[in-house]
């Protein structure tokens, strides 16, 4: 029998990051918040600090898109009693939001 075949890799998953125990690197959750924007929400942020919100770049239907997608690729979810507007004001404080959330210390 010849096994030539190529092991299979296991799936992509964030980083584990032993500095903080958050279980995500915050540099890691960025590039990825970042990448969905770009290839799921075919929005194209200038920087990781652009304003979403008062620069119009988040529209009301393509944040809902964005909370989805948050849950999809992260696991996080949204209380929407407890929606802070700020935690989504742009790709570092989403990714802030998302690292913040898998700690269970999500700022107020």
């Amino acid at each position: 029998m010849n096994h030539n075949s190529a092991p299979m890799k296991p799936p992509m998953t964030a980083p584990r990051s032993s500095e903080n125990g958050s279980g995500r690197d915050g540099s890691e959750v960025r590039r990825q918040v970042a990448l969905l924007f770009t290839e799921q929400l075919s929005i194209e942020v200038p920087t990781d600090d652009t304003d979403l919100l008062d620069g119009g770049i988040l529209d009301s239907l393509k944040f809902v898109e964005l909370l989805v997608q948050l849950e999809q690729r992260f696991g996080t979810r949204v209380n929407l009693n407890e929606f802070e507007p700020d935690n989504f004001r742009s790709i570092d404080r989403i990714a802030q939001f998302v690292v913040q959330q898998s700690l269970g210390q999500v700022a107020d």
